[in-house]
């Protein structure tokens, strides 16, 4: 029970952040019909805007103790990477995707797969191609820090912990880490003098534990889930929305901005993408330029597999994709006789298999609907 537990867990902390990426692509989908394969790029440009934010204000810079000094720098952290992300998709949808509107399906899934190529080209340029960990531990000399005020005690409630860097020998393996609470014991000056001397300027706030993680990654979709079904159902901008998705034209002729409205979704897809890049930074610890393709294709998996064009659909079927994933992981052992299978090295195989399997007895996906259509 304890292993089921830990696999669900997991398989929902994963699932959410798939979800939210899958929200993206199934919102634009609904209005435009364009499958917006670079949508992973955003999520990645994303995850790399609040690694650099949680760089420049960690949670020892923050005028806050404790975890509200975590929570203000995540939220901050977030809030740039979402409104980056946003930006990022009405600027791609007003140059590249805007002119070839009326083109066809063909020419617009051609340039939304060249936008992604361009966008992991640049990330390689801009970022480099080296994975990098999104949060990291300072490593700062021991005379930096006031320790003696510490009492013994303390070590086992401090918040952020610094280690110390020395030659590697027995002796400084041995030393216990230089622990300080944020925004007390060291100040932000401080920081700026180790930064200019060199010192590796990366953190790591140890308090924040798996479980802590998993709490925060299914917090944030439900609160994305609330905010989209109310954003959706209950104003005027998602009344025109869903009136652009039934008929673009007609929507036009009510007198509703239709580039606007696209605009739009394309901003309010691309923010709650960027929520689960920052959110698949927080996971998985880790960050390269290409780390939006497979957790967007799969991401694309299970909005097709919830009925794409449906925002329930993606967070149910991003949901499912996750679960199966971990719990493939955690029980892919089989033994028949003397022959032994691992699945777990084929988990991206099962997710498909599972993908399959529900659209040959629902082609429309599990609350998509059915749609009559001329030929």
């Amino acid at each position: 029970m304890e292993c089921f537990l830990e696999q669900l867990g997991n398989g929902l902390s994963k699932g959410s952040i798939f979800a939210l990426i899958a929200v993206g692509y199934t919102m634009v989908y609904g209005v435009i019909r364009l499958i917006n394969f670079a949508h992973g790029e955003f999520v990645m440009v994303a995850a790399f805007v609040g690694f650099f934010t949680l760089g420049a204000m960690p949670p020892s810079a923050m005028p806050l103790t404790g975890y509200w000094a975590l929570g203000a720098s995540l939220l901050l952290a977030a809030a740039l990477a979402t409104l980056v992300a946003g930006v990022l998709a009405v600027v791609v949808e007003r140059v590249a995707y805007r002119p070839i509107r009326n083109a066809g399906r063909i020419a617009a899934l051609l340039t939304a797969i060249g936008v992604s190529l361009l966008l992991q080209n640049l990330g390689i340029q801009f970022f480099g191609a080296a994975d990098r960990a999104f949060i990291r531990e300072w490593q700062l000399p021991r005379e930096y820090f006031p320790i003696s005020s510490l009492a013994a005690g303390d070590m086992a409630q401090t918040d952020v912990y610094f280690c110390p860097r020395g030659d590697g020998s027995e002796s400084e393996r041995e030393l216990p880490p230089v622990a300080v609470r944020a925004g007390e014991a060291i100040t932000a000056a401080q920081l700026n003098s180790a930064r200019a001397r060199g010192v590796h300027t990366a953190f790591r706030v140890c308090a924040l534990t798996d479980s802590m993680k998993r709490a925060i990654i299914v917090g944030s979709l439900i609160a994305c889930s609330l905010l989209l079904h109310a954003l959706v159902r209950y104003t005027g901008f998602g009344r025109a929305m869903r009136a652009v998705s039934y008929d673009r034209d007609a929507a036009r002729l009510m007198g509703i901005n239709v580039d606007r409205v696209i605009s739009m979704t394309f901003f309010i897809g691309a923010a709650v993408g960027g929520i689960g890049g920052v959110l698949m930074g927080l996971h998985y610890n880790s960050l390269d330029p290409l780390m939006g393709f497979l957790p967007g294709l799969k991401a694309f998996v299970a909005a097709v597999l919830g009925g794409i064009g449906s925002v329930p659909g993606a967070l149910v079927g991003g949901l499912m994709l996750g679960v199966v994933e971990d719990m493939v992981v955690g029980y892919g052992q089989i033994s028949i006789g003397e022959l032994a299978l691992n699945l777990s090295t084929y988990r991206d195989a099962v997710a498909y298999a599972v993908l399959i399997l529900i659209l040959l007895f629902r082609p429309q996906g599990i609350l998509g609907k059915e749609h009559a259509q001329k030929l």
